[in-house]
């Protein structure tokens, strides 16, 4: 093995599955793409900066991503700088092209030694037609959260009605009926409504004042 990529297998052991670091460095290597591990964000999992002022490929990925959901984003991410190598601007950022590189960067993966079952059926499913996030697919998202550690944080859809959570640590709601796959929640703090996913990890509040 390339000392660069065994060096570099070592430092993203800890964030993907086992086995998969080697592969990681090496697309990492391969596309020259600067990698910032970055606090949790709670509007992204990732994303992709193409080369400017400068800078080379860049690829920002939430620290906080349990080591499925991590790989997934970075393939993701990675399936964006290799559609502006071909495509540049000129196409949709999610569209056919993408859709394409995402699977063809993806497929190496899919198989039982990377992911539990449960996370490679809904994955399976998912790539059949990927979306911009893997959080628009509930199958997935909810398999995926099976994974993730707990820190007090609930699906919002487990939560019963008019209950307190925060999101973040600015944000408090008081959840409201179900529409669609969101639910209608009051901001406590400006009383405006909003729109919740059902899947929104959140904390339940029980004393608010």
């Amino acid at each position: 093995m390339d000392a660069q990529v065994q060096k570099l297998a070592q430092q993203v052991k800890s964030f993907v599955p086992s086995g998969t670091e080697t592969a990681v460095a090496g697309m990492i290597i391969k596309n020259q793409i600067h990698i910032t591990v970055t606090k949790h964000r709670a509007t992204k999992l990732g994303d992709y900066r193409p080369p400017a002022n400068g800078k080379g490929h860049r690829i920002t990925l939430n620290k906080s991503l349990n080591q499925y959901a991590f790989l997934i984003t970075f393939v993701h991410e990675v399936a964006h700088l290799i559609c502006w190598n071909a495509h540049g601007n000129r196409v949709a950022p999610h569209g056919k092209e993408w859709k394409h590189y995402f699977k063809q960067q993806m497929l190496p993966f899919l198989h039982h030694s990377v992911f539990p079952e449960n996370v490679l059926q809904a994955l399976n499913k998912y790539m059949s037609n990927p979306a911009a996030s893997s959080c628009a697919d509930t199958d997935l998202l909810r398999a995926l959260h099976a994974f993730e550690e707990s820190d007090g944080l609930v699906n919002l859809e487990d939560l019963p009605e008019n209950q307190v959570f925060g999101i973040d640590s600015n944000k408090i709601f008081k959840k409201g009926p179900l529409q669609k796959k969101r639910f209608r929640c009051l901001n406590l703090i400006n009383k405006r409504y909003y729109f919740v996913s059902a899947l929104a990890r959140v904390k339940p509040i029980e004393h608010f004042e």
